[in-house]
């Protein structure tokens, strides 16, 4: 029987194969960008309250850009590995993170806060109060 390695294809080629696959199907693109980290967005009478899955971030790695109805979420995760360490599986990679939030009012930028606990980012984004809904008070005598 003939084999022919012209017909296999290498380990590097199948590598990169696999990659490109898990890169269409997933949210991880091949240059380590993810395009959207997991989030939850809820909102009650005065704010809205996001919390954002960034596993394997730290607080120091991640930026946080508030405009008037618009959030800016960036991140790092940079994965920490011995130099003298010989890999035998990397499922993880560093990676950026980049996820822009619009709402439909405006946010009261100095009150917006964000915490890290356990690779969710918090935040709780005031409603700007002049975007506030308020009811009127209505002068007269009642008269037409």
């Amino acid at each position: 029987m003939l084999r022919s390695h012209f017909f296999t294809p290498s380990i590097l080629e199948l590598t990169r194969h696999v990659d490109r696959f898990v890169d269409a199907v997933s949210d991880r693109a091949s240059d380590g960008v993810a395009r959207h980290p997991a989030l939850d967005a809820w909102r009650d009478e005065h704010s809205f309250t996001v919390d954002v899955e960034l596993p394997g971030v730290r607080a120091d790695d991640v930026e946080l850009d508030v405009d008037r109805d618009e959030v800016t979420i960036r991140a790092t995760r940079t994965i920490a590995r011995p130099d003298d360490a010989r890999p035998i599986r990397g499922d993880r990679c560093d990676a950026r993170f980049e996820r822009v939030l619009r709402f439909e009012t405006a946010i009261d930028t100095a009150g917006a806060t964000a915490t890290l606990r356990d690779g969710v980012l918090r935040l709780h984004l005031p409603i700007a109060a002049d975007a506030r809904p308020r009811r009127v008070a209505v002068s007269g005598d009642g008269v037409a």
